[in-house]
């Protein structure tokens, strides 16, 4: 027996603003099964934000369902991030990211989000390892081309969210309640949809 697993990008990364609610799209979950949504909220500047984002994730039941379940609701991404600026462009793919100081991001498995004046072209890295003052690298190499000037920023938080099987379809609303830190939140949905 064999299955055809599914990863399907819902949203990628959509800026929040302040003291805002953004809805994301709407993901068809109605085929598959073991379902889930993956959700990613990082910092877009180094104001504090000492609640974080409200994440609630919501199911309806069917297409013709007028009512929007929520599913779970819960607080990510608080504090004030460290941040610097890339001091090159750091070309894809590489895994090496110059930047104009280190410090506050020496730490092994520390994740961060590159933001690009392109939010789509964002992303997120993980340390590896350093070379202080001089660059970062991270485990993996960037998908895309990250500019000389660009921000980086300490603080991102990521959580699977399982959804029952039999939801028609998903979404996650995020709730930026901040007057001035910006945020950004990505969706991808991962599940099962056929068993052999």
């Amino acid at each position: 027996m064999g299955a055809t697993k599914g990863n399907t990008e819902i949203d990628n990364w959509t800026p929040t603003g302040t003291a805002a609610l953004v809805k994301g799209s709407e993901a068809d979950v109605s085929t598959l099964v073991g379902a889930g949504l993956l959700v990613t909220v990082g910092h877009m500047d180094a104001n504090a934000n000492a609640l974080g984002a409200l994440v609630i994730v919501q199911g309806r039941v069917g297409a013709n369902d007028e009512d929007w379940r929520d599913l779970y609701s819960i607080r990510m991404a608080a504090g004030t991030a460290d941040t610097t600026t890339l001091d090159a462009e750091a070309t894809s793919p590489t895994a090496v990211i110059p930047l104009a100081a280190t410090g506050d991001f020496q730490t092994l498995g520390q994740k961060a989000l590159i933001v690009n004046g392109t939010a789509a072209d964002s992303e997120v890295v993980m340390v590896k390892s350093w070379s202080a003052g001089v660059s970062i690298t991270a485990v993996d190499d960037l998908k895309n081309t990250q500019q000389n000037g660009l921000s980086i920023f300490s603080i991102v938080a990521e959580k699977f969210f399982p959804l029952p099987d039999g939801l028609s379809t998903a979404r996650v609303l995020v709730i930026n309640d901040d007057a001035d830190a910006a945020l950004a939140f990505r969706v991808d949905l991962v599940g099962i949809s056929s068993v052999a």
